[in-house]
């Protein structure tokens, strides 16, 4: 919708007028919905008088395009598939957190996997403010998935929860991976679809807790997925539950925090990823807090991604902080890694940049494999008890490896010699 200001020769008839026809259809059209526990809400808030739903999926099933459904508080056990001519699509807590998703004991999987939220080839679906919980207590099923995108386009995730409470390491009762957008799914695995189609998402200022396999994922396969990762709290509590938490259980950490996996491209900005306060030497952390792999699984071996920006993240107590493979046309910089084992490790990746960032760890600061060639390293810092610098590759570049370095420190030299001198 347009803002049109009003001309001092202008008449407010004619304001009103112009006014009118920028008001897109759709949102003249457009139904609110309210779902509380005890039938009665809206039109004016939870406490109203009208008739409301009790259910999410079935006020999801009643809507229609572009329509709103807001959830009063409680808790609402149960799936919810937002799927059909539902683009526009609003599903909202009615104030932040108040409204809580739990998975069911038995979950349905009609993709093939299972998930509590998913949106199925629908586009401009809007998920904001919910608690959403994954069972962690049998009976129940796995939660593959908490929240799911499928084959959609200008997905907004924004300013959710996902817990999973009491884990105590059987995977039968546990959230896979929190939030996951793919361009498609076959038989319950990322794959299939047109190479031509894109998915689309933003993710952003969600705080996801105790996902053993990665918290936000995204799965490019035969197509793309264009995805802006920003301002996400992803943390791996397994074994220092916060305050409130004591049954959560230590179990090993998981694989990956924030993953770019397959044909991926886009922003991964300002997030906070870390493990439990003993990690990375004991206690549950992530393998690669931020991995960039486009020929993760079964992604064909041509699969390549597009631009990604890695910036201003904040990442500790993890084993590497960033991590790509087969990777080309990255930007790294102004990332923050303390207390992990290796900062940043480019392994096969070519075309990208690495600058700036700071890397405070046990280990390796900065590593490059043989296979990694045409890489700008400039301007970063390597600091810890390791923090040092190694390129294994060569090539016409500085000290006689593939890449060019330059404005690199290290508190623990580098090898080749050369290619980070030594931090003030």
């Amino acid at each position: 919708m347009h803002q049109i200001k009003r001309l001092a020769s202008a008449g407010a008839t004619l304001t009103v007028a112009i006014a009118a026809m920028a008001v897109p259809a759709s949102a003249a059209t457009s139904t609110t919905r309210w779902v509380d526990g005890d039938g009665h809400a809206g039109p004016n808030g939870c406490g109203g008088a009208a008739t409301a739903f009790t259910s999410i999926q079935d006020a999801v099933t009643a809507s229609h395009a572009d329509d709103i459904v807001v959830v009063c508080p409680g808790t609402y056990t149960g799936q919810v598939r937002i799927r059909g001519s539902r683009d526009g699509l609003t599903l909202r807590s009615s104030s932040p957190f108040t409204a809580t998703i739990k998975a069911p004991v038995s979950i349905a999987r009609p993709l093939g996997f299972g998930y509590v939220v998913l949106v199925d080839h629908v586009d401009d679906v809007t998920i904001r403010g919910f608690k959403v919980v994954s069972r962690t207590a049998a009976p129940c099923d796995q939660t593959d998935v908490t929240i799911a995108a499928i084959g959609s386009r200008h997905t907004s995730i924004r300013g959710d929860r996902l817990l999973a409470p009491g884990s105590n390491g059987n995977e039968a009762c546990s959230q896979g991976i929190g939030i996951a957008v793919a361009n498609e799914i076959t038989n319950g695995q990322p794959g299939g679809g047109s190479s031509s189609f894109t998915a689309t998402a933003t993710i952003a200022y969600n705080e996801i807790r105790d996902a053993r396999f990665g918290s936000i994922a995204t799965f490019g396969v035969h197509g793309r997925v264009d995805v802006d990762i920003v301002h996400n709290s992803v943390r791996a509590y397994f074994g220092q539950p916060p305050a409130g938490h004591p049954s959560i259980t230590a179990v090993e950490g998981a694989q990956f925090g924030i993953g770019l996996l397959g044909r991926s491209q886009g922003t991964v900005r300002g997030n906070v990823i870390q493990g439990s306060s003993a990690a990375p030497a004991s206690g549950p952390s992530f393998f690669g807090a931020i991995a960039i792999m486009p020929g993760f699984d079964s992604a064909p071996t041509t699969a390549v991604n597009g631009p990604i920006t890695v910036s201003g993240n904040l990442i500790r107590r993890v084993v590497v902080g960033i991590i790509a493979a087969a990777a080309r046309d990255l930007d790294i910089r102004h990332n923050h890694v303390s207390n992990a084992y290796a900062g940043v490790e480019l392994d096969a990746t070519t075309a990208s940049t690495l600058r700036t960032n700071r890397l405070r760890t046990k280990g390796v600061g900065i590593t490059l494999s043989a296979d990694s060639t045409g890489n700008r390293i400039t301007g970063n810092t390597s600091t810890g008890l390791g923090g040092y610098c190694q390129d294994g590759s060569s090539g016409s570049g500085t000290s006689g490896t593939a890449n060019t370095w330059s404005g690199d420190s290290s508190t623990h030299g580098s090898n080749p010699s050369g290619i980070c001198d030594p931090a003030p």
